[in-house]
This record gives C-alpha cells, structure tokens and sequence, in this order.
C-alpha cells in the first residue's frame, strides 16, 4: 500500500480501517503516507488503534505530509495515550491541516482537553466537526474554554448529538461572544429544550458575536424553537445566510419563522430551507417574506412533492412587485408541469429574478415546453441559466434551443450533461449557433469528453461570434477528443477570450493540441488550467505554446500541483520570451525550496514582461518570501502584487517588508489578504509605508484585527514619508477602535486622495468617528467610496455633515443596500447643501425607486457643483425614468457628463432619457452600459441624440464610441444596434 502512495499521483482521498492492524503494519502504512510524493489531501481513518506507539505514527505523517489539508477520525476506545500523540501531531508547526472531524468516543473531559490544545497552536485549523455523544457539563466547558481562546482560528464550528441541553448551550453561547474569528456555526440539535434554545439564541444575537453563516438541522421545526431564532434575525446584523432543515413544520411554526425574517431588522439575505415545506400553509407564510424582506437575494429551496396549490402560492409570491430575490435555486420533485406552469409567470412579471438554476430529473417533454415557454418570453430577465438532472435528451435539447434564440438577456449557461447522445448535443449546438443567439458564457460540466459531444461544439466557436468565455471539466479526455476541441478553438472566427480548463488534462497528449491554440488563435486573452501533477514532458509541451511568438495570452492563472523544480523550469522560459505576458496568477500547493527559486528567476529575467503577480497557497513561508523578494528589486516593470498569506509569522513579514522597502522595488500597488491584522505583522508592514516611494495603492482584507495591530498600522500610514495616495479596507474594521486611529491618518497624511472602505453593519458610534475624521480641516481625502450596510438614517446623518464641511471632497461613490426614505432624505439634504463641493457622484444599489429617484432629482437642481453623475439603476420602471428624467431637464441641472447603467430598460425608459438630450442644454458626454440593446429598444434613443437641440459630443455605447467629438462614427452605425 505505501507504494501505491508513492506511484499514483492522482490519489486525493483516502478512506481506510484500522483495524487489526498492529504496530509495524501502522508503521509500514504511515511511511507511505509519509512519502514526499505521496498526494493524499484528504485522509480519513476509521476503527481502533491499537498502542501508543501506532498513535505516534500517525502523528508523524500530519508534520511530515504538507499535502494534507482534510482529517477526519472515527476512532473507537480512544484514550489519553493514544490521544495525546495524534494532537502532537496535529499542533506541530508543520501541519497543514485545515479541516477536523472528529467521531467516537471523544466526549470526556480528558480527551476534549488535549484537543483543545490544538486549537490553541495550529494556526491552519480553520474548520472543526465534532460528534459528540451525551456530553457532560465539564467536556463542554473545556471545549468551550479552547475554543474562545484568543489563538484559536476556527471560523467554522459544526457540532452533531446530543447537544441541545441548557448546560451545553450555556458554554457554546459563550464561544459567540468572545472568538471573533467564528464565521460559520451548523448544529444538528436532537430534542432541545426551550431554554436551551433559548440560551443558544441568546448568544447568537450578542452584540460581538460574528457569526455570518448559521445551518440548523435536527428537530427545530417547533414554536419553541422558532420563536427565540426569529429573534436572533432581528437583532444580529452581520448573520447574512440561514440553512434550515424543517421536518414537517405546521402552520404556527412557519408563521414565527416568517415573521422574524419579515422583520425590518432581519439582514438575511439568503434563505434556504429544506424538508417538507411544500405544503400550501407553509408557502403563504413564507410569501409574505417575499414581498415585507427587501434585503433578501437569494433563495433556494428543496421541494418534496409539492402540490400544485403549493406551488401557486409560492409564485404568487415571486412575482409580487415588492419580491427583490435575484437568485432562485430550485431541486426536489419540481419536474411537473404543473409546477412548471406557475413558475414560469415568475420569469414574466419578475424583473429582478437574474440567475436561476433548476436540478431537474427525468423532465417529460410537457415539462420542458412550459419551462422554455417561459424563458423565452419577452419579458423573461433571466441572465444566468444553471440545469442540471437528466436533461441531455433530444426532445428536451429541442425545447431549450428555442431559448438560445428568444431571450436576447440570457449571457451565461451552465449544463451538466450526464450521458448526452450525438443527437441531443447536434440540436443544442444548432441552438448555441444560432445567429440570435446571445450567450457569451458557456460552462459545461459531465461525460462531455467525447469526440462526438465535441464535434458539435466546435462548430459553435466557429459561428457564435458572441462567446467569449469557455469553461469546460473534460473527465479523462482521449488524443481525439482534444484535437478536434483544439481545432475548433484555432478557427479563424472562433471569438473565445477566456478558456477555462479542468479535469485530467494534464497529459502530453491533451497540452499538445491544446498549445496549438496559442500559436493560432489571436483572441484569446486568459488562461486559466487546472493541472493535476503534471510532468516534465506536459509543462515543456505547454510552455512551448505559450512562449510561441504568435501568442497572444496576457493573463495565465495555474492551479495544481505545479510548485515542483520542472514544472517551474519550463514556466520561466516563458517569462523570458512572452512579451505579451502581463499578468501571472498561481496558487501554490508544497512548493519546494528550489521551485520557487527557480520561479522567481523567470520573474526577474530582463525580458519578462509581467506586470501583475498573484500568489496564492501555501506561500507565507520564510523560503517562499525571499527568492520572491528578490524579484521586487530586480524586476522594474512589476507594478501590482497580490499575496493571500495564511498565518504569515513574524520572519516572514520581515523578509517580505525588506524587499518592499528596498530602493530597486517598483510595486506601486500591493494587495494582501489573509491572516495578517496582528501585531507583528502590522509593524514590519508600516516599515514598508516609511521606505517605499514608489507605493501607491493599499488593499488589505482585515480578519478580526486587534486595536493594538490598527493603532500601528495607522501609525506607519501617517508617517511622513508614507506616499500612500488610496487606501482600500475590507473585512472586519466597522468598529469604533478599528475607526478611531484611522481617522488619524486622515489628519495627518496630506497625500491621501482616494478612501474605500467596505463596512459591515457600521453602528452610529463608528460612522460618527469616522465623519469626525473626513470633517477634519487637514484631511485631504478627494474621492470617498463606502460600501457595505450603510444606508440608515443614523448613517446618513453623520456623512452629510462630512459634505457641509470637507471643502476637499470631489468625488463620492456608494453603494446603497435597501436604503429607507428618510436615509436618502438626509444624504440628498446633505448633497445639496451650499457648502457641499462634490463634482461627481456615483451611486449603486437598490437606487431605482421612485422615492429615492425625487430626492435625488432635488439635488441636481441646488448643486450646481455637480457635473458628473453615474447610476447604475436595476430594473427601472416608466415612473421611476418619468421621475430622473424631470430632475436632469432641469434649467438649474448642471451635469454635463452622465454615466448610466440599467438592466433591462425597455423603450419606454429610453424613450424618458432621450428628453434629456433635448431639455439639458449642459450635457455634453453620455456613457451607456445597457444590456441587450436592440433596435427597437434604441430608436427612440437615437432620435433623441439627433434632435437639434442636443449637444451631446461624446457617446459611448457599452464602451463603442458612437459619437466622438460631435461626429458620428459610421463604423459602429454600420452594425445594428443589438450588436454595439
């Protein structure tokens, strides 16, 4: 067995018993394991170990195995001795391992307490599943002790048995409110009680719990269960996604759960529910959500046996005016044309509905007639299209075809095809070529490696001018198949940009074809591969096609295992010889010494090109960073870098903050994600802000930074010698002692422009330090970009006062989530304030109401500072058109340059925007970003744009200049319209 780990690089998983196995058969089995070329990431071990001794060896395989990333344990009789090693083992600096499960006989105290210990001192460890079996008051609290431990980096928790007790909930409840760092929470509770419900729940709507992701299985589907969750909806901000499995709820039940998520306080904004909720009381309660929630997106539900009644009423539902979900996923027995038929009027009178995705099985031809009938009506939004079941039959593929050629909005397809037959991929093709045919996406998935499926295919790269982006999982592809794919792709008229690859491509004979490509076909742009231990021979034949002189790729992105001394000898000659190269992203699986090394020679190389690079992996080690440094001194064209650093320790930083701050290096953006909001991190970093001239940008994604790890960063962003011109933060800092410092920085680095924060549920202490801060007569932020839960009323109020008094402020961009009305009340009072010197304003969101839309129009007649204006409006009715377009014909309307963005705006709104052109006398420069524009759609448009009194000079149609400098460009008039 220990061979066949060192010989089969594709083995991934393993599952294998232990039992009777004694010690020198475990010794002999974890040498394998042990092997630098043994591949498995994912091990799971069953059964009984029998000695210490055998316990120590498995040990030994989690520090020495740098693939494995999974470990899932179901031990029986385990004891303190055999315990004790395993959790050496999984503690060592050299574990890799991400995720735990754990089952047996782990509930005592003993055995929970050396666990905990690994909580403590693995860093990695970022998933955790227990089974417990009736623990005890103790087992619980020593679980609870480890894991609200300030070390501990668990951000998932899942917990299965008999967990639902008041004792045990007591503890959990305190893990909420002290580990910052736990994102998701999924318990299956058997038989709770109401006060350990209540408990649970308790801790769930504390005000530091972080918690974003809640999953509930289990006996729930009680009023007493129900009724304190509803309450943790209305109270916990941050939760966004809730799973409940519902067995059998009755109408009470369902009745409290809707009316905690109908809640105006309830920031869910997925919803997916499971069980037997396809019952038409159920369904009426859940509608009302619909239509009183307007932050929920998304929505997936799994139906058994729905009745039709049922079904009616969840449409109903769907389709209400109020309903704002853009995603719908839909499985269970929803294959009946009598769900079908009501589901189909959702896709007429809903708007906002843009992606769906339907698990059909065994669909009948009645099924997908009514289906199709739907989505290609005229008023069908559907963007996005996913399918998967038992749909590759010829008489289904004949109905969706129709699609392809009626629904002018549909860009992007995904199919899973299990076991399609020639005819059925011939008549989807047909579809996929045809001359109306919209898609630019298309994602195929299933037994598609076969020559017959692929033939087809091919043609449709050569007739579908419209596909850009090609994403296909090939399963064991023969020489054949990928010839003739590769053909296809080299055609003269195959327009794909982007090629996405996945699968057991990594054969010579597969990369050999495939790099033909390359040479042949000039569109393609991005490249991106999944390679699964490739070899010497496949990276040479690869990187033979790349380096070619006629390749036109700009963008590679390689995922696999490709951080070996080969596989990055062969990608180095391609630095040097494509010129064309810009932008390189490789996530790194063990890479060794000498690879990187290797690697980052090509980096250097005076003719490599690259101008962004993008690691990602196993990178944040000290013999990672500094051959990687040395590439910041030498390479002068590399400009951006992005680095995901997990647990980077303090040598790490060091080196890396030495290469950036050295004289030589010419990064002028830097991105870096992960876990690096601590103190030691923050302090090598700042020492960069002091040195680095040539620094520009900042992008850092913060996970539960420390006040200590903020005041430093702060520290070094207000250096004198900082040159830092934007700054860009997201994750965790909408907390008043993450905003405190900062503001500092505004005071004092006077070479700040550009400020874009992403917060999350901003409470009104925050935002008023932070305004206090953007207010400060020596800030001298000009753009300011806010993203996140923002549009309160408490939040409007402070940032308003920042307008009246930053003299500086030019630009303003937010991004606004179901704002109320007095929310935009304020701002727009703010906006039009005589003291306010904003020129530009950009707004996105749910923006395009009526009520929003009046407040805003006041703005453009008592600002006359504001020239540009940027809407990015979803689903904008006639009133809502009738309303903007009253507020920019204005005789006190100022703008000049309007940059609009809508979906699919029908011709009487275009109809409202070509009054602009006739009634603003101001406007000079219009830019457009419409979806599917045809012609009967733009005609009142451009009657508009050649009214005499229209003084627009510059158009742009979907970034086409249509007018330039007064003139019309007949080159793109030559063309319809729906092909601008």
């Amino acid at each position: 067995m220990a061979e066949v780990f060192r010989k089969n690089q594709r083995l991934r998983i393993l599952y294998l018993s232990l039992n009777n196995l004694d010690d020198q058969q475990m010794e002999e089995l974890c040498e394998g394991l042990k092997y630098p070329e043994c591949t498995i990431e994912m091990l799971q071990l069953s059964g009984e170990i029998l000695s210490e001794s055998s316990s120590r060896y498995v040990a030994e395989v989690f520090r020495k195995n740098q693939r494995l990333r999974v470990l899932c344990l179901d031990i029986q009789n385990i004891d303190d001795k055999t315990m004790e090693p395993l959790c050496d083992g999984l503690k060592h600096p050299k574990c890799t391992i991400e995720t735990l499960e754990l089952h047996g006989e782990i509930a005592k105290e003993s055995t929970m307490r050396i666990l905990t210990e690994v909580f403590r001192e693995n860093q990695r460890l970022k998933n955790l599943c227990l089974a417990l079996n009736n623990p005890d008051d103790r087992v619980m609290e020593v679980l609870s002790e480890g894991l609200k431990h300030p070390q501990c980096s668990i951000e998932m928790l899942e917990l299965h048995g008999e967990i639902g007790k008041e004792s045990t909930m007591s503890h959990l409840k305190a893990v909420f409110k002290e580990n910052q760092r736990l994102k998701k929470l999924f318990l299956t509770l058997k038989n709770p009680d109401e006060r350990a419900m209540e408990i649970l729940c308790e801790g769930l709507k504390h005000p530091q719990c972080t918690l974003e992701i809640l999953v509930l299985g289990g006996e729930n589907a009680k009023e007493s269960t129900m009724r304190p969750l509803t309450e943790v909806f209305r109270e916990n901000q941050r939760l966004k996604n809730l799973c409940l499995a519902l067995k059998n709820p009755d109408d009470r039940v369902m009745e409290v759960l809707s009316e905690g998520l109908k809640h105006p306080q309830c920031s869910i904004e997925m919803l997916q529910l499971q069980g037997e909720i396809a019952k038409e009381s159920n369904m009426s309660h859940l509608t009302e959500v619909f239509r009183e929630n307007q932050r929920l997106k998304k929505l997936l539900l799994t139906l058994k046996n729905p009745d039709e009644r049922a079904m009616e009423i969840l449409c109903e539902g769907l389709k209400h005016p109020q309903c704002t979900l853009e995603i719908l996923v839909l499985g269970g027995e929803n294959a009946k044309e009598s769900t079908m038929r009501p589901l189909t009027e959702v896709f007429r009178e809903n708007r906002r509905l843009r992606n769906l995705c339907l698990s059909l099985k065994n669909p009948d031809e009645r099924v997908m007639e009514v289906l199709v009938e739907g989505l290609k009506h005229p008023q069908c939004s559907i963007e996005k299209l996913e399918l998967h079941g038992e749909i590759v039959k010829e008489s289904t593929m004949s109905h969706l075809t129709e699609v392809f050629r009626d629904n002018q909005r549909l860009k992007k397809l995904f199919l899973t095809l299990n076991n399609p037959d020639e005819r059925a991929l011939e008549i989807l093709c047909e579809g996929l070529k045809h001359p109306q045919c919209t898609l630019e996406m298309l994602v195929l998935g299933g037994e598609i490696a076969k020559e017959s499926t692929m033939r087809p295919l091919t043609e449709v790269f050569r007739e579908n001018q419209r596909l850009n982006n090609l994403c296909l999982a090939l399963n064991n592809p023969d020489d054949r198949v990928m010839e003739v794919l590769s053909e296809g792709l080299k055609h003269p008229q195959c327009s794909i940009e982007m090629l996405e690859l996945g699968g057991e491509i990594a054969k010579e004979s597969t990369i050999r074809p495939l790099s033909e490509v390359f040479r042949e076909n000039q569109r393609l742009k991005n490249l991106c591969l999944a390679l699964n231990n490739p070899d010497d021979r496949v990276m040479e034949v690869l990187s033979e096609g790349l380096k070619h002189p006629q390749c036109s790729i700009e963008i590679i992105r390689l995922h696999g295992e490709i951080a070996k001394e080969s596989t990055m000898r062969h990608l180095t000659e391609v630095f040097r010889e494509n010129q064309r190269l810009k932008n390189l992203c490789l996530t790194l699986k063990n890479q060794d010494e000498r690879a990187m090394e290797i690697l980052c020679e090509g980096l250097k190389h005076p003719q490599c090109a690259l101008e962004m690079l993008e690691l990602g992996g196993e990178n944040a080690k000290e013999s990672t960073m500094r051959p990687l440094t040395e590439v910041f001194r030498e390479n002068r064209r590399l400009r951006n870098l992005c680095l995901a650093l997990k647990n980077p320790d303090d040598r790490v930083m060091e080196v890396l903050s030495e290469g950036l701050k050295h004289p030589q290096c010419s990064i002028e953006m830097l991105q870096l994600h992960g876990e690096i909001a601590k103190e030691s991190t923050m302090r090598r970093l700042t020492e960069v802000f002091r040195e680095n001239r040539r620094l520009k940008k900042l992008l850092l994604t913060l996970k539960n930074p420390d006040e200590r790890a903020m005041e430093i960063l702060c520290e070094g962003l207000k250096h004198p010698q900082c040159t830092l011109e934007m700054l860009l933060l997201g994750g965790e800092n909408a907390k008043e002692s993450t905003m405190r410092p900062l503001t500092e920085v505004f005071r004092e680095n006077r070479r700040l422009r550009n400020l874009c924060l992403a917060l999350k549920n901003p409470d009104d202490r925050v935002m008023e330090v932070l305004s206090e801060g953007l207010k400060h007569p020596q800030c001298s932020i000009q753009m300011l970009q806010l993203h996140g839960e923002i549009a309160k009323e408490s939040t409007m109020m402070h940032l308003t006062e920042v307008f009246r008094e930053n003299q500086r402020l030019k630009k303003l961009l937010l991004t606004l989530k179901n704002p109320d009305e007095r929310a935009m009340e304020i701002l727009c009072e703010g906006l039009k304030h005589p003291q306010c010197t904003l020129e530009m304003l950009v707004l996105g969101g749910e923006n395009a109401k009526e009520s929003t839309m009046r407040r805003l129009t006041e703005v453009f007649k008592e600002n006359q500072r504001l020239k540009n204006l940027c809407l990015a409006l979803k689903n904008p009715d006639d009133r809502v058109m009738e309303v903007l377009v009253e507020g920019l014909k204005h005789p006190r309307c100022s703008i000049e340059i309007l940059e609009f963005s809508g979906e699919s705006l029908s011709e009487s709104c275009l109809r409202y925007l070509a009054e602009v052109f006739r009634g603003n006398q101001r406007l000079r420069q219009l830019e457009l970003s419409l979806r599917n524009p045809d012609e009967k759609t733009m005609g009142p448009l451009y009657k508009g744009l050649k009214h005499p009194e229209c003084n627009i000079e510059t158009l742009q149609l979907n970034g086409k200049y249509i007018i330039q400098n007064g003139k019309w460009n007949e080159t793109s008039m030559v063309q319809s319209p729906a092909r601008i």
